[in-house]
């Protein structure tokens, strides 16, 4: 899967197969892997998610065949379990509050007050957390290379362009926020106040970390949710810091690679952490 998340942008570019085997191949494999549990008798996927039952029956019913159940329920996996937005904005997120002490302690009081009797509530943590929130968005701005897709139905222009019907048209988020007539002179720059100030910038037109229209991502309020947890419990269970006499210089964007989500950092500039683990708690 990780082989297939790190160059599925070759299948949306429509790269033929023979620039694009390290994907083709993760994705036969994965096929026929889907394949395979999708003939399993029912009594034999008694672990499944409820979403995925469901989905098998519901094709089974319409007479849908198994590789075409393979294919989505592909689909399904990787764009919730594997895709690289939750990784990433999680790695982006943690290493902006590491790299900024004073921040890092007003999201951690924020992650304490989420936590009611040993179990984290995730409802009151994503309504009652500015500092993170403000992290958070600030993370998505600056790290997301999602593209959203549109196809010409008719003969439209833009500019002195004349786009054909049949044409697909990418729109780059990224573009978007690095606009600096919308974010200002410091657009470059991680800002964890600058939602928190105005947070009419939530919904501008210019910031599109989760698409818009019809391909706006219904996953978004989930992986908010993951994303929070995840920093939740990892602050729960450590204390967090930078690990001393490590090269301290903030990780770089990898912007050499197409994205269909959160870009991740160029692959060798890691964020090295000490983590001491705190009183046991009994739950996390």
């Amino acid at each position: 899967m990780l082989d297939f998340n790190d160059s599925a942008w070759m299948v949306f570019f429509g790269l033929p197969e023979i620039f694009s085997s390290k994907v083709a191949n993760a994705r036969k494999t994965m096929q026929k892997t889907m394949a395979q549990f999708a003939r399993l008798p029912e009594s034999e996927r008694i672990g499944q998610a409820w979403g995925i039952g469901t989905i098998l029956k519901a094709q089974e019913i319409v007479g849908i065949d198994i590789e075409s159940r393979a294919c989505m329920l592909l689909l399904i996996y990787w764009a919730h379990s594997a895709n690289s937005n939750e990784y990433n904005i999680s790695f982006w997120l943690i290493a902006h509050l590491v790299y900024n002490v004073p921040l890092m302690e007003r999201v951690r009081n924020e992650l304490e007050a989420g936590w009611k009797d040993g179990d984290l509530d995730i409802k009151y943590l994503c309504a009652n957390s500015p500092n993170l929130d403000g992290a958070f968005q600030e993370s998505l701005r600056l790290n997301g290379g999602a593209m959203m897709s549109r196809q010409v139905k008719q003969p439209t222009m833009i500019g002195d362009k004349l786009l054909q019907p049949g044409s697909n048209v990418l729109m780059p988020s990224r573009q978007l926020h690095m606009n600096e007539s919308v974010w200002g002179q410091d657009y470059k720059n991680f800002d964890a106040e600058r939602f928190v100030r105005d947070k009419g910038l939530l919904k501008h037109s210019s910031y599109r970390p989760f698409g818009g229209g019809i391909s706006y991502c219904p996953g978004r309020v989930m992986a908010k949710e993951q994303v929070y947890a995840f920093v939740a419990i990892i602050f729960r269970r450590f204390d967090v810091k930078l690990a001393p006499g490590i090269n301290g210089k903030f990780p770089i964007l990898d912007e050499s690679t197409p994205s269909l989500g959160i870009t991740g950092p160029v692959k060798s500039m890691d964020v090295f952490m000490d983590l001491t683990e705190r009183e046991k708690l009994d739950q996390y």
